[in-house]
């Protein structure tokens, strides 16, 4: 995917995540018509959510930083040319 599209998705999953923490501890599952069942939809959603968003994160920023098997070599060739 391309750097763009990941960051919007990441957006919407932050705010996805966002709602799904408000609901469950500030507003409280007790306040709806059947907690356990309020618990379970907004953990089913909360879970994956910050699982994408992790995903997503480690995308983004460590692998750019982390070079590749490929890139090594090619940076170490490189360097024995110039010597």
């Amino acid at each position: 995917m391309k750097s763009k599209i990941e960051k919007r998705i990441m957006v919407v999953l932050v705010i996805v995540t966002s709602i799904c923490l408000v609901l469950q501890y500030v507003v409280g599952v007790d306040n709806f018509s059947d907690p356990v069942m309020a618990k379970y939809w907004i953990e089913m959603v909360l879970y994956p959510s910050v699982l994408a968003v992790l995903i997503l994160g480690w995308r983004l920023t460590l692998d750019k930083k982390i070079e590749g098997k490929e890139q090594r070599k090619k940076r170490h060739e490189d360097l024995k040319r110039e010597h």
